[in-house]
């Protein structure tokens, strides 16, 4: 499921990193890319610096990139 994904804050490191169960789907990679997160195959995640309001986006339901995420996994 593309807009399955979990929310981790990696303090130590100062990124906010994102997994997902597989591989997201290109819109859902897109949207990622688009908003400051990259790949990271070290970490099995995709993550950017971070930033209070990142986390709030990904995990609020009316969160902007929640939103975002959420259409493009269901369309």
């Amino acid at each position: 499921d593309c807009g399955s994904y979990r929310v981790v804050e990696a303090f130590t490191d100062n990124r906010v990193r994102v997994f997902f169960p597989g591989k997201p789907c290109e819109s859902v990679r897109s949207i990622l890319k688009s908003n400051g997160f990259r790949w990271s195959p070290d970490a099995g995640a995709w993550q950017r610096m971070y930033q209070g309001s990142v986390v709030q986006w990904l995990t609020h339901e009316d969160g902007y990139l929640h939103k975002q995420l959420t259409q493009a996994s269901a369309a």
